[in-house]
């Protein structure tokens, strides 16, 4: 269910987009995922005029960049990827989401027409 919800705030499904102006980048050096980058700055919404003046992004950057950004439910910050790599990645996750909900589908069909 959260691969699910990740995606969509991912490809911009659910979730509030935006920018960060980036006011500083940090390197992070992390445990089994590997070093990133940590940029903060103020985010603005494109739509709602939402504002948070303190967010955070993984985002490889640095300071003074406008980082576009889409806002999931719970507050975190994705920023957005429009390269063909992340776009072939997203369609990937699609159709393995769309094939596991065929799936699940055609295999209830299968067990109500068994019933009756």
């Amino acid at each position: 269910m959260f691969i699910g919800v990740q995606a969509a705030v991912v490809l911009g499904v659910l979730g509030e987009s935006g920018q960060i102006a980036t006011s500083s980048c940090v390197r992070k050096d992390g445990g089994k995922g590997g070093s990133y980058t940590l940029c903060e700055g103020r985010f603005v919404s494109d739509g709602a005029g939402t504002t948070v003046p303190l967010a955070k992004v993984r985002y490889p950057g640095r300071a003074g960049d406008d980082v576009p950004v889409h806002r999931a439910p719970w507050g975190t910050f994705e920023a957005l990827d429009d390269s063909f790599q992340q776009k072939a990645k997203q369609s990937v996750i699609v159709g393995l989401l769309l094939s596991a909900a065929i799936g699940c589908m055609a295999r209830g069909a299968f067990y109500l027409r068994k019933l009756t």
